[in-house]
């Protein structure tokens, strides 16, 4: 049994300072690596002649199911995307109508990334057919005008995910207090 005078025990303790002060700045580094948009079909800035059926949209992380919203809405502001969001692993897929007027149409997503941090943004490609000229789409539900998702209420009403990263730092901070405490109370005992 090593006595607490020994300097062997005060070096352990300021070693395991270190490294903890280390992994206080190696996790959050981690835990802020967020999901990002890596690819979408179709492509953004692709031009179109027939209607896709279906978008995808695909992240370089896997996705959580739950929030998952990707509509598609058309140059003249109406919804051609489907209520039925599916989320396979790093992608979320969405049912497209028979796509309407020629033009520019945009695919937006909001996602919760498996860190559960919120991820969102537009896609746009254009369409060059038209296959549906006697009128815009039926209306399914309200967008928000300023992402095209469903109108949720509120810019955060439908996520009630809470991040991982501020539960990291408290266990880090609640790890330098005890070390600190203990290298006090070893230097007292000198």
């Amino acid at each position: 049994m090593l006595s607490m005078r020994s300097p062997f025990s005060l070096r352990a303790a300021l070693a395991m300072i270190a490294a903890l002060l280390s992994l206080g700045v190696l996790v959050p580094a981690v835990a802020s690596a967020h999901a990002a948009l890596v690819e979408s079909d179709p492509a953004a800035g692709a031009s179109l002649d027939a209607s896709p059926g279906q978008v995808r949209v695909t992240f370089n992380e896997p996705l959580q199911e739950a929030f998952a919203a990707v509509t598609v809405t058309g140059p003249d502001g109406s919804r051609w995307s489907l209520d039925d969001v599916r989320v396979d692993d790093s992608s979320a897929f969405v049912s497209v109508r028979d796509l309407g007027p020629s033009g520019t149409y945009t695919i937006a997503y909001r996602v919760i990334s498996a860190d559960s941090h919120p991820v969102s943004g537009t896609v746009e490609f254009t369409f060059n057919g038209s296959s549906n000229e006697a009128g815009p789409a039926e209306p399914t539900q309200e967008t928000d005008a300023s992402s095209g998702l469903p109108d949720s209420g509120g810019p955060d009403a439908g996520d009630s995910s809470m991040p991982v990263w501020p539960f990291l730092i408290g266990a880090i901070i609640v790890l330098l207090i005890g070390a600190i405490v203990t290298v006090v109370s070893m230097t007292r005992r000198r």
